[in-house]
């Protein structure tokens, strides 16, 4: 049980650190990026035992769900090539 809130505490302190550097629709654009990112990422982190890929699978779960749902309420929108 420590180990699903662990989890998904892990995976929503990575979609607020999304947020924060990028601009939420830019970002939520492009959240397929960030799937595959953590997906090859959150495993080598957390290598080594199973409890940590099993935080490593339910934090990569919790991300793409939050991506999907925020990209659904706000929206997206691409970004633009600045002309200069």
């Amino acid at each position: 049980m420590d180990t699903i809130i662990i989890a998904i505490i892990a995976g929503t302190g990575l979609v607020f650190t999304i947020l924060k550097i990028f601009p939420i629709k830019k970002a939520l654009h492009y959240d397929y990026v960030f799937d595959i990112f953590f997906t090859i990422i959150m495993p080598m982190l957390f290598m080594g035992s199973y409890n940590g890929m099993v935080l490593a699978i339910i934090s990569g779960l919790t991300v793409s769900v939050e991506l999907f749902f925020l990209k659904m309420i706000i929206g997206t929108e691409p970004l633009r090539k600045v002309e200069g």
